[in-house]
């Protein structure tokens, strides 16, 4: 009787066997996010993805290194453990991870090809990542939008600011002082409006309205000793294309740069940098000796096309916080016919990434608009293959130790801007660049109807205390005075 058992069984497990076929296929996994062939940090959370095809029932994953660590997992989507991940790249760094797909449609699996993901010997020292959040509409004011603080090495996300702490609050234009929580600022605008500074632990709103000049300030940048911020003020205006791939043009019909003293509360006037033409995206260099910006001839009848901003500069005076000499041009786009904004310079002083496209102050809303990267050295521009798509590309921040940066791109729908790392070897080779983790990727970013913008990296998690904020700005911004 047994025997007749073990053969009824021996039948039925067969059958199974064979209800289940096995294809090998020589094309990488279609998965997203597309993780193939990224660098990574040591310090990021897990690379979790799905199949782009719903219909995908089943997934087993397979990561190992050359050293013979290897880690399984069988689930619906490839879900990482954080630990297992952890010592797993911890133990690849400077090496390759290979990982192994197959997936389960119907009564087959699909065997992928294999493919790689590059840990990188350079460690991201700083920890989150700070960014807003809002519609991809140009009436955000009605709707939720915020700032928010991630950590990177897991899926933590805190608000910094939302605009449900006052109706119709806006809220934009924040960064740090060279990626430290400890020097940081956060415009905010509507009834209720100010900009809030933090610096050497004081905290507190100031008022930068002032008759004399255009606009109350908006695009920041620290000096490096925490003292100064430059500010463009700006006169912006909207235009609405009636078809094609662009739909809104934001673009200046004004715009100069001054300079804030944080710990005088003052506003420096800088007459070299307040001319008939628009000067605005202010960034000091990693010494803090020179003063870069975008500037742009004002064309007649303001047609936003025939914006074309060059990069360019100016020696700064630390101690009278004031620019002098000559102003250089460093990126001669509009010679070329093109335009180049939101200059950032590496920490270490070694490259200068900006934004290239066709013309006009906001690059995120054009298609063509890729990232860019100067030798200050050579003097030369490499394209960044590595981290441009078809699509827009835009908003740049760098890490403390230069070999990392951050930025928007819409490649994912084309609709919304999603957050990207990318990588800068030693030799000044860009690699391809990773979209920022989630723990559900697929879902996630399915359902968030937002955009991101302005990210920065930073060294810890920031918290803002609301009841504070909500009673100093009740209370109407510090006044400050003009010089």
């Amino acid at each position: 009787m047994k025997r007749y058992i073990y053969i009824l069984a021996a039948i039925i497990l067969s059958s199974c066997n064979e209800s289940e076929k096995i294809v090998t296929t020589d094309i990488y996994p279609p998965i997203y996010p597309d993780y193939i062939g990224v660098t990574i940090p040591t310090t990021i959370a897990p690379l979790n993805f799905n199949m782009i095809d719903d219909d995908v029932e089943q997934m087993k994953v397979s990561i190992s290194n050359t050293n013979g660590d290897k880690y399984d997992i069988n689930s619906t989507y490839a879900c990482f453990d954080i630990d297992e991940w952890r010592e797993i790249i911890e133990k690849s760094k400077g090496d390759t991870l290979y990982v192994d797909v197959q997936a389960k449609k119907s009564d087959t699996w699909t065997q992928y090809k294999q493919f790689p993901i590059y840990v990188s010997k350079d460690t991201l020292a700083d920890r989150c990542i700070t960014y807003r959040r809002l519609a991809p509409t140009y009436n955000v004011y009605s709707i939720f939008m915020g700032i928010f603080c991630r950590d990177i090495m897991t899926f933590d996300e805190g608000t910094i600011i939302d605009n449900t702490i006052n109706k119709g609050m806006c809220v934009n234009c924040h960064i740090q002082n060279k990626t430290s929580s400890k020097d940081r600022m956060v415009h905010i605008r509507g009834p209720l409006g100010g900009t809030y500074i933090k610096h050497n632990g004081k905290e507190e709103i100031v008022n930068t309205k002032l008759d004399s000049l255009m606009s109350v300030c908006v695009y920041n940048t620290w000096h490096p000793s925490g003292r100064y911020i430059a500010f463009s003020v700006n006169k912006t205006t909207q235009s609405f294309h009636v078809g094609g791939l662009k739909r809104i043009e934001v673009y200046d019909q004004g715009s100069d740069i001054v300079v804030y003293n944080v710990e005088e509360h003052e506003i420096i006037r800088q007459p070299m940098l307040m001319t008939d033409d628009c000067e605005t995206y202010p960034t000091f260099s990693p010494d803090g000796d020179w003063l870069y910006f975008c500037s742009s001839k004002r064309p007649e009848n303001d047609e936003c096309e025939e914006f074309k901003y060059d990069i360019k500069r100016v020696a700064f005076d630390k101690e009278k916080g004031e620019v002098y000499g000559e102003i250089e041009t460093i990126v001669d786009a509009s010679s070329m016919g093109k335009n180049a904004t939101f200059a950032r310079i590496s920490p270490d002083g070694k490259y200068l990434m900006y934004c290239e496209s066709d013309y006009g102050t906001f690059p995120i809303h054009h298609p063509e608009a890729d990232l860019r990267m100067l030798d200050m050295s050579t003097m030369q521009v490499d394209s960044m293959a590595g981290a441009n798509s078809r699509d827009a590309e835009s908003y740049h921040n760098w890490s403390a130790d230069s070999h990392w940066y951050v930025f928007c791109s819409r490649r994912d729908d084309g609709q919304h801007t999603r957050l990207y790392i990318g990588h800068i070897g030693d030799d000044g080779k860009c690699d391809k660049a990773f979209m920022l983790p989630q723990k559900d990727p697929k879902r996630y970013y399915g359902e968030l109807f937002q955009s991101y913008n302005t990210p920065d990296f930073c060294d810890e998690m920031i918290e803002i205390d609301h009841r504070w904020l909500l009673s100093n700005l009740k209370k109407g911004g510090k006044s400050i005075g003009l010089k």
